[in-house]
Formats: C-alpha cells, structure tokens, sequence
C-alpha cells in the first residue's frame, strides 16, 4: 500500500506556528490554502520542505505535518472522469 500512495505524492501539509497565525498568501507553489482553526491545511506543487522554510520565516513552528492521501482519496482521483473527457461525449 505505501508503494501506491507514494506514486501519488503527498495530499496535503497541516502546519501551525507557534503563538502567531501563518500567512502563506503568496508563497509559490502553493495551489491551495484552508485556514483549519487550530492549523492550516496546504497544498503545493513541489516539495513540501520549501513550505516549511517559508513558515520558519514567519516564527516558530508548533505543528508541521506531511500528509499521504488515503486509499480511498486516490480511488477518487482514479475513478472520477476527466471534465475534457465529459465534454466529448
């Protein structure tokens, strides 16, 4: 199973600082941004410890955290049709 998720990449990044609220507005890379309440979930392009750097740079880091995509989140991806594909038929 982990050889399958890691053909998928990483999901998502759940990050908090220290004390302080992250802004990651305009980081590159970055596709997706969810303020969480206690954490932020992230979604990048790229790799992850980049996030991570830029976070470093705004204060201290209580929470960083690499997240797989589930069995289930990949079937999804797998099995959902292609908007392109739709529009064919």
């Amino acid at each position: 199973m982990d050889e399958i998720r890691d053909q998928f990449g990483t999901d998502a990044i759940h990050i908090a600082l220290d004390g302080r609220e992250l802004d990651p507005s305009g980081w590159p890379g970055l596709t997706q941004s969810r303020n969480m309440g206690r954490y932020w979930e992230l979604r990048c392009e790229g790799n992850p410890q980049d996030i991570l750097r830029l976070a470093m740079q705004q204060g201290p880091i209580k929470q960083f955290a690499i997240i797989h995509p589930t069995l289930q989140d990949i079937f999804v991806r797998l099995a959902r049709p292609n908007p392109e594909e739709m529009r064919h038929e």
